[in-house]
């Protein structure tokens, strides 16, 4: 890590920079240190000026609970995020759905003996005592809204446009192979990719890769994700000219596979 970070001229590096001038991948560091900040520490190296850090549980169960004491009951994940200064992904991204974030915050409540008006604290107790079918109707809850729909693709199976993140995943598993990749797991939390990827070479042989799906690359730092801990962002709007992660973007890469008319 020292030795790419000198030749590189910078006292900071990117788990992106390593894995492209070292022999060893940055997802093997990851395994030994726990993550990619703590191996930049043993190695006496700086995060990234354009790290984005995590945002601790103890800072959004306090905006949960103020927003719980300011409506006088639990808040939909809209009226969370708009009484907070996060979005929605920070609150129900990491935790994999907003019901295990409410659980984890109200845990982090109840064992850090926050101060909880009694009302409020009945409801805490209501809600983490519920099983995932007795959880009440959400009372903002609408009728399902019809599908939104891109342009007109006729690629393959994919009759329009993706036009959120949930489209990429489906496009991307698709063609994964076709681009060198075979998907080991997906899931809803950061990272939502396991995969394996195909190195360039005449021998077929395989690194780790760890991939969040996006709709536009943009949206990976407006969902506040950390810069380490990722090898690629899949999307299909590639729209951060500075991105510091590698970029596969699908409108593009579908162009030269059999289909594309």
């Amino acid at each position: 890590m020292q030795r790419v970070a000198q030749s590189l001229g910078r006292s900071h590096l990117t788990s992106e920079e390593f894995d492209a001038q070292a022999k060893v991948s940055a997802y093997r560091i990851v395994r030994v240190f726990g993550t990619w900040a703590a191996a930049l520490q043993a190695a006496g190296l700086a995060s990234s000026p354009n790290l984005i850090r995590e945002v601790p549980i103890s800072t959004l169960a306090d905006d949960f609970l103020g927003a719980c004491i300011d409506l006088g009951r639990i808040p939909t994940i809209n009226q969370l995020t708009r009484r907070s200064r996060h979005v929605t992904h920070t609150f129900a991204g990491k935790y994999g759905g907003y019901r295990a974030f409410k659980r984890a915050a109200i845990d982090h409540l109840f064992s850090n003996n926050a101060r909880i008006p009694p009302a409020i604290k009945t409801l805490f107790e209501t809600e983490i005592s519920q099983s995932p079918s007795e959880v009440a109707p959400n009372p903002d809850s609408r009728q399902a809204q019809p599908h939104r729909q891109g342009r007109t693709l006729n690629f393959r199976a994919f009759a329009y446009a993706p036009t959120c993140e949930h489209d990429v995943v489906q496009m991307f598993g698709a063609v994964a192979q076709e681009l060198g990749f075979e998907i080991l797991a997906n899931r809803s939390a950061f990272p939502d990719c396991q995969a394996r990827r195909r190195r360039p070479g005449t021998r077929e042989t395989f690194v780790e890769c760890l991939i969040e799906y996006e709709f536009a690359s943009s949206d990976y730092r407006r969902h506040g994700h950390p810069v380490s801990g990722c090898a690629l962002v899949v999307c299909w709007n590639h729209d951060w000219a500075d991105c510091p992660i590698e970029v596969l973007e699908l409108s593009t890469e579908i162009r030269n596979l059999d289909g594309w008319q």
